[in-house]
């Protein structure tokens, strides 16, 4: 459990970038979601894709 909103959207941002590195381009399909953020119902709340995640982390670079 996260303490906000905006935490929990973070780290699902910091878990995507690292999901990035262990995917292999032209191998792996690059597209779609990569970590959804939940509440304790099981609705979504927040998708961070393949575009959003690398986008973040070329920011963070």
């Amino acid at each position: 459990m996260m303490p906000c909103l905006e935490a929990a959207r973070e780290e699902a941002v910091r878990c995507a970038i690292d999901l990035l590195v262990d995917l292999q381009p032209g191998t792996d399909y690059l597209s779609g979601w990569l970590v959804r953020v939940r509440d304790e119902n099981g609705e979504v709340l927040n998708a961070i894709d393949v575009q959003e995640a690398e986008a973040a982390r070329q920011t963070r670079q």
